[in-house]
């Protein structure tokens, strides 16, 4: 019978024997383990690897864990972060669960409690793509699929759209009654820098003058 191989996880710790022995002991539970020593080692082996879950020690040789997190979740946004801290480290630990770390454990590390939190942790992490995904969907039905055409003129339309949806100008969409002139401001705003907040419909014929001024 094949042992199903779980999602893979990093190990960050300078301490040799706590680092064997994690790497170890979450490899007999199936998990697909990368060690590291340093934060310098940590980024290459999230930039190689792409681990689900990240163990990280607070006090690494060449930096701290949390000056480290930004940096790991600039590679990775999705990326869950589990803080490893000594006694004495409490507040710390906090401060970087505020930072965007998932959770905190004390050392001596329980094993059976690292596991249980790393078993939520990759759930989060599933959600976590799955609201990306969703996202994507949602961009590309408003890009895609409600503006329907192959002609040349439409194409051009749609050249131009891919174009401006980049830009930060204002851009003005002209057009007779019924050509789908929103369907277009739909289709730049799910390209743009801005697809992740809200698509806000004004009808400026309903609104007063003055009230527009």
């Amino acid at each position: 019978m094949t042992r199903r191989v779980q999602p893979s996880l990093l190990v960050v710790d300078d301490a040799d024997l706590i680092r064997t022995w994690l790497g170890q002991a979450l490899a007999a539970s199936g998990y697909e383990v990368e060690t590291a020593a340093s934060c310098a080692e940590a980024l290459r082996a999230v930039e190689a690897t792409g681990p689900g879950v990240v163990i990280l020690d607070l006090r690494l040789p060449d930096g701290s864990g949390i000056d480290l997190l930004p940096k790991l979740h600039e590679i990775d946004p999705d990326l869950v972060v589990v803080i490893v801290t000594a006694y004495g480290e409490i507040s710390t630990a906090v401060e970087a669960v505020k930072a965007g770390a998932h959770d905190f454990l004390e050392k001596p590390i329980d094993l059976d409690k690292l596991k249980l939190v790393i078993s939520r942790a990759l759930e989060i992490r599933q959600l976590r793509e799955q609201v990306t995904a969703l996202r994507e969907q949602h961009r590309w039905r408003f890009a895609n699929v409600e503006i329907i055409g192959r002609s040349e003129g439409m194409q051009e339309v749609m050249g131009m759209v891919e174009k401006v949806a980049q830009s930060e100008s204002t851009v003005l969409i002209e057009g007779e009654s019924g050509t789908g002139k929103e369907l277009v401001a739909r289709a730049i705003h799910a390209r743009s820098f801005r697809r992740d907040n809200p698509f806000v419909e004004i009808n400026c014929t309903a609104l007063p003058e003055n009230l527009v001024e």
